[in-house]
Order: C-alpha cells, then structure tokens, then sequence
C-alpha cells in the first residue's frame, strides 16, 4: 500500500484500478472541513434544447418539451493538508 498527498482538486473516484482488485480509502479529520455552498441557483430554461436520454438524441422542440437545468454549487476545503489521507492500492475480493 502506498500513502500519498491527495490531488489539487478532482471530481471522480476511479473504479478500474488493478483490473477491478484494488481500490483507494480516503480517510479525513472532519473536524477540520469546511463546506461552503453558494448563496444562489443558476436556473436555464429551454425549448429548444436536445438531451441524451440513454440511447438517443432528443430534441425538446419537436416533443413539445421544456429542459430545466439547476446549478448549484458547493465546495469542501480542510484547514490543514494533512486532515485528509489517500491510501492506494488497497486489495480486495471475495
């Protein structure tokens, strides 16, 4: 196993680490977390607009349909670079 400081920043976790035999554990202190969430929604509204709906391209116009996206956005920091640990190659099975 191996230890090591965590990314800048990242949105995912990969799951495809060691041909699906490994996986990472994070652990963290809590304590010195801080979460902080905008004061606001970023709400569009369109007709027009096409989406993916698992297999296919769908254009909102032609279904008479309205597409809704809401953003809203929050953040996590810790006080101290140390409050939050990686530990990679972590074997598993059955």
């Amino acid at each position: 196993m191996a230890h090591m400081a965590l990314p800048d920043h990242t949105s995912q976790i990969p799951r495809n680490l060691g041909a699906g035999t490994e996986t990472e554990l994070y652990f963290a202190n809590f304590t010195d977390v801080v979460i902080g969430d905008a004061t606001s929604i970023l709400l569009d509204v369109s007709t027009e607009a096409a989406y993916h709906d698992g297999s296919s391209v769908v254009a909102a116009f032609s279904l008479d349909q309205t597409v809704v996206r809401a953003i809203f956005e929050t953040d996590m920091q810790t006080r101290y670079p140390e409050s939050i640990v990686l530990v990679t190659g972590v074997k598993w099975g059955t």
